[in-house]
């Protein structure tokens, strides 16, 4: 009994403290370590079809296929499409439409047409029959030089090109603007950071609208099931990425949901300070992405590259007395 009260007592200090607890074992979502699919951008993000023969305009395809290493060679980036499957993977028999390479500072750029075939099946399959416009499966495979192999899928959105449709015009990330001292910096995509080990800035994006918009959150209209006409605005949400030498929120700490955030909208306040925290955590070069949705499809990104110096001068007890030197505290997840 007592070494189960003992048991009990031990897990329950555990879970007690598990929104503070720091594992350098466990990884965050967040932390690129290998090969890598974060995003796949379609342009436009929602295609037009012709509701008498299913015929549709071709499209852009951009993933954003990445690496921690930056001298990782090209990376092979395949494309598909079909009808929406409960594993996310179309059939064997379907073959691969388009087929680009993907380098550290070139991303893949795929040109697909979706057949008729597939969108009377994707509306066959469709429960709601086609119900605010038919959902097809995009499934994008990146295959590394070393034989490794990332898979990502996608739900594309294509609406009939009726009188009054206004599809989704996409957005944009025209840069960033960085916080650190007194006097923000605005910085364009791809801006190299420099930073000291335990040392933070905080990011904030800036959006423009994409192709054929007016503003990066739209408003746009949905008939609800009583076939009534409601007006919304799109809510733009964020998601960022980060190679070894960084991590998003507070050093040490296990920061659940620091390395995502949410635009505000029109009736809260802006954020003084930006909306995510970067932290250094050792020396060397690295990059950090950034994905932006609008939750109806679309998806941008963007990149800053940084580097990280380590200054920090530190006092270790000795045998002969206490000293300063550069043997500083380990700030990288470490796993032993």
């Amino acid at each position: 009994m007592k070494r189960a009260a003992a048991l009990l007592g031990l897990l329950g200090a555990l879970s007690a403290g598990c929104d503070t607890y720091y594992d350098p074992c466990f990884d965050v979502p967040s932390l690129v370590k290998d090969l890598r699919i974060l995003a796949v951008r379609t342009d436009p993000p929602e295609v037009l079809y012709d509701p008498g023969t299913f015929a549709s305009s071709p499209f852009i395809v951009r993933p954003l296929a990445v690496h921690s290493d930056s001298l990782y060679k090209p990376i092979e980036v395949l494309a598909r499409t079909c009808a929406p499957t409960t594993s996310q993977k179309c059939a064997d028999s379907v073959p691969f439409a388009g087929n680009a390479l993907a380098a550290r500072d070139t991303d893949p750029e795929l040109i697909l047409t979706v057949s008729p075939e597939v969108l009377r099946a994707s509306l066959a399959a469709d429960p709601l029959a086609g119900y605010g416009g038919l959902r097809v499966q995009l499934e994008i495979v990146a295959r590394g030089p070393d034989g490794a192999v990332a898979r990502a899928a996608k739900t594309l959105v294509f609406s009939p090109d009726l009188p009054g449709t206004v599809p989704n015009h996409g957005l944009e990330i025209r840069g960033f603007t960085l916080f650190r001292g007194v006097k923000p910096q605005a910085v364009r995509p791809g801006f190299e950071l420099d930073l000291d080990v335990a040392q933070s800035v905080t990011l904030r994006p800036l959006l423009a609208a994409g192709p054929g918009g007016e503003r990066p959150d739209e408003d746009y209209d949905v008939v609800d099931l009583k076939g009534r006409r409601v007006r919304l605005r799109e809510r733009i949400s964020y998601t960022f990425f980060t190679t070894l030498h960084a991590q998003y929120g507070e050093l040490l700490k296990h920061n659940h949901g620091a390395d995502v955030a949410d635009e505000p909208g029109p009736d809260q306040p802006q954020p003084p300070q930006g909306l995510v925290r970067l932290s250094a955590t050792g020396e060397g070069p690295g990059r950090t992405w950034l994905v932006a949705r609008d939750g109806r499809g679309a998806e941008a990104f963007s990149f800053l590259d940084f580097f990280m110096t380590d200054k920090r001068q530190c006092l270790n007890d000795l045998p002969n007395g206490t000293t300063v030197t550069s043997h500083c505290q380990q700030l990288e997840q470490v796993c032993q």
